[in-house]
């Protein structure tokens, strides 16, 4: 064997030593664009959705007790996520940015691809936890942020979270409370309590889901507001339309666990829309959204590419 072979042989050893434990995770990576043209009661604009573009690196490998980690990155125009989690016969962990138990349960309502959204649906939390109660079906969540992570000036967002959630063929059931310490000014903390619950079932191809919750606030802000969401879609090959109603009964101080509160007005808001999946991650929707309350509407039509 001539010289130069073996220094080629030697190379893609040493170079296969320092790419295994890289090769050990599976990684994958995903993206979502969405562009919108709206029509606000006669303001038009054209944008992206806010949420996008945004791009999600995630990895999974398993350790040599054979319990499996998942991480991921997220970066979107509003937040930077990270998180990873580990999982095995004990249950499942996760750390950095991943949702809270509320978050990572219910939202059934929210189905509009714009306007809408169930408002009590939870926050992130810094640590997250799952145990493995060995019922088919149920699931306890448990989560919290056992000291301030938010960023800004008198930012405070120690909380806890805890909920309940059951699957049974297709329906599904939670129940979830949440408390954490917001800002509603830079002077005072204020304290928000919320409670929801929630039913999703499929019924002859048609997915209805209902949802229901209260938040109360003490200290800067008092608030003590109910909140419901009720949504119903229908999907035909690759055409799906959907209606979602989302409502509270009084206007109350939405706080942010990173930042100040802001006051939202009371509403009631109806939002229709159609779908077209055009495959290969391309789909096409148009939504018309209705406010009962402060008697504005909007019109939007979109193209969203999903990979």
């Amino acid at each position: 064997m001539r010289e130069s072979q073996m220094k080629k042989i030697i190379a893609v050893a040493v170079a296969g030593a320092f790419a295994a434990p890289v090769m050990a995770a599976d990684v994958t990576l995903s993206g979502v664009m969405d562009f919108q043209y709206r029509d606000a009661s006669g303001t038009t604009s054209a944008s992206y959705n806010g949420d996008t573009p945004a791009i999600t690196v995630a990895a999974t490998s398993e350790t040599a007790a054979g319990y499996t980690v998942s991480g991921s990155i997220s970066l979107d125009p509003t937040v930077d996520d990270a998180s990873f989690s580990v999982s095995g016969a004990f249950g499942k962990f996760a750390i950095g940015n991943p949702s809270g138990a509320l978050d990572s349960v219910g939202d059934y309502s929210d189905i509009a691809p714009e306007k809408g959204g169930f408002q009590l649906d939870g926050k992130d939390n810094f640590l997250y936890f799952s145990p493995n109660l060995g019922l088919e079906g149920i699931a306890l969540h448990l989560s919290g942020n056992p000291a301030a992570t938010g960023d800004g000036a008198g930012a405070s967002d120690e909380g806890t979270s805890v909920s309940l959630s059951y699957t049974m063929g297709a329906t599904q059931l939670y129940a979830g409370q949440e408390r954490f310490k917001g800002d509603a000014s830079a002077a005072s903390d204020t304290t928000a309590d919320v409670v929801a619950y929630g039913v999703k079932t499929t019924i002859g191809g048609i997915m209805l889901a209902y949802e229901r919750g209260t938040i109360q606030n003490s200290g800067a802000s008092v608030t003590d507001a109910t909140l419901t969401g009720m949504a119903a879609k229908y999907s035909m090959g690759d055409v799906t339309v959907g209606v979602e109603n989302q409502e509270s009964d009084v206007a109350y101080m939405k706080l942010e666990q990173d930042g100040a509160g802001s006051s939202v007005s009371r509403f009631d808001r109806t939002t229709a829309f159609v779908s077209y999946n055009m495959g290969g991650g391309l789909s096409g929707y148009v939504e018309q959204s209705d406010e009962d309350v402060g008697g504005s509407e909007q019109t939007t039509i979109g193209l969203k590419y999903s990979f």
